[in-house]
């Protein structure tokens, strides 16, 4: 398969060693527990003198048989918080990401420029490569004409980082190896079981620190960590046959609804039952009766234990009705206070796009807005709205070529959906990803989630999925044609 194909090493008398499997783990628990609590506890030196030399190290040591505990290690560090201890970005936290990112793309080029073994061959990988090239060399004359600064411009460089290097790593994985399978997947349910812990000591050390109960920080250390897994989970719960392994994608659907619940985001709770149902809708006849028993059976537990709850703990009581206060006002668009206060952003922010409605302003750069909530005016490089994001940054260049690669993702994954020679994990993970890709797009009318590294970690695993299916699904087509030929001859 794709994996076997060539060996790479940066050391030539390396002998043919490997780095211990035990080795990997404990590097991929230490960096990524360091990176998802977001530099709570080391100074950016120190990261440059201990984390650094380990990703070195590993990225350019690590021979094929490694290659998915390497993506490991990439995927984790994705999650690495842009901003220092006191809340600012700074030249130094700016370096350093440019060096992990820098030296983690070496590997990649490396592969990628050997067109016989690791070609990408996606137009859709391509255009956004296009669109990356395009809002740099846009920021440019931000920084030359001193509109903004080099911390500002890597930084949105960084925030793109996950698109740039996660899918072309799905070129030098074999998940067809029942080893790297387990191995993947484990650490994307470890990676998922960490966000939610660590979540649930944000949330409980948030009621402890607050006065009133509407000041209570209810966020995930990841927002799209709960409703990606909860996808995930309820579409191999449908597809799976063995009872035992159903019982834990439940458990799995269990914990992630109380994420999503946890994630406390209006825009998710409405756009992940629509993800459930795009599931449903794509699904076989059998799954989908399989799904509505499982709503009928979810409905039951969690209103029974929701109604234990409300009854005999008064504060979960109030927390429950704070959550359902919170879901309805959404329905206040004219008046909802957070409503108001991103109609007058895009407001400022479509006004600066009109002014270089063809270009845009390129990365790090910032347009002038109104804060409704403080009563004054600043300059922002953010706007709750994915779509005004990329014009502000690219205009409708950027727009055309960012958008071409994302719906053709959807448009190649739902092709490859209907292939006899997809096994039915593999099916039903990319459902899940489909789903995702389209409900994204209905979030991002308020959220700009090109901004979010941590959902870019998540929508790269969906490209690189989609690419790693496409070239595994054409070697089987081109080992079946030989095999017929050959077949035919004799």
């Amino acid at each position: 398969m794709i994996g076997n194909s060539a060996t790479y090493r940066f050391f030539p008398d390396a002998g043919g060693s490997k780095l211990s499997p035990l080795i990997l783990f404990l590097l991929f628990v230490t960096v990524g527990v360091y990176f998802i609590c977001g530099q709570l506890f080391l100074p950016v030196p120190v990261l440059v003198l201990c984390i650094a030399p380990v990703v070195l190290f590993a990225t350019f040591y690590l021979v094929n048989g490694e290659s998915t505990m390497l993506g490991i290690l990439i995927l984790v560090l994705t999650l690495i918080q842009l901003k220092s201890a006191h809340g600012e970005f700074t030249i130094y936290d700016a370096l350093v990401g440019a060096f992990l990112v820098g030296t983690l793309f070496v590997l990649f080029i490396r592969r990628i420029c050997v067109p016989e073994k690791y070609t990408v061959g996606s137009t859709q990988y391509i255009l956004f490569i296009l669109y990356v090239v395009w809002v740099s060399a846009v920021g440019i004359s931000n920084l030359l004409f001193a509109k903004t600064t080099l911390e500002w411009w890597l930084r949105d460089l960084l925030l793109l980082s996950p698109l740039l290097i996660v899918p072309p790593l799905f070129l030098s994985m074999d998940l067809s190896s029942r080893r790297d399978r387990r191995i993947f997947f484990g650490v994307m349910v470890l990676n998922w079981i960490l966000c939610f812990g660590l979540s649930i000591v944000r949330l409980r050390a948030s009621f402890l620190e607050v006065t009133y109960l509407f000041e209570v920080s209810y966020s995930l250390i990841n927002g799209l960590n709960g409703p990606f897994m909860l996808i995930v989970f309820f579409n191999l719960f449908l597809a799976e046959k063995q009872k035992k392994r159903s019982r834990y994608y439940l458990i799995g659907i269990i914990i992630s609804i109380v994420a999503v619940v946890l994630v406390h985001n209006r825009t998710f709770w409405i756009v992940t039952p629509i993800g459930l149902l795009l599931s449903v809708l794509t699904s076989e006849k059998a799954e989908r009766r399989k799904a509505y028993r499982l709503f009928f059976r979810l409905t039951f537990f969690f209103a029974l234990l929701g109604g234990i709850l409300y009854l005999a703990f008064p504060l979960l009581r109030i927390m429950l009705k704070l959550f359902i206060a919170f879901f309805l006002s959404s329905s206040n668009v004219r008046t909802d206070a957070s409503l108001v206060g991103r109609y007058i952003e895009w407001r400022h922010i479509w006004s600066a796009i009109q002014e270089s409605p063809i270009i845009g302003y390129g990365v790090g750069s910032t347009y002038h807005t109104y804060n409704w909530f403080g009563g004054y005016f600043y300059d922002s490089g953010y706007t709750h709205n994915g779509y005004l994001g990329v014009l502000q940054r690219g205009g409708i260049i950027g727009f055309i070529l960012l958008f071409s690669a994302y719906l053709g993702f959807i448009k190649k994954g739902w092709g490859l959906m209907r292939s006899k020679l997809l096994s039915g994990t593999d099916r039903a993970l990319l459902r899940a990803g489909v789903a995702i890709l389209v409900l994204l797009l209905i979030a991002m009318n308020t959220a700009n989630l090109f901004s979010h590294r941590d959902i870019l970690m998540y929508i790269g695993l969906i490209w690189g999925y989609i690419l790693y299916l496409s070239k595994s699904l054409r070697s089987d087509a081109d080992l079946h044609g030989a095999l017929e030929h050959t077949a035919a001859h004799e």
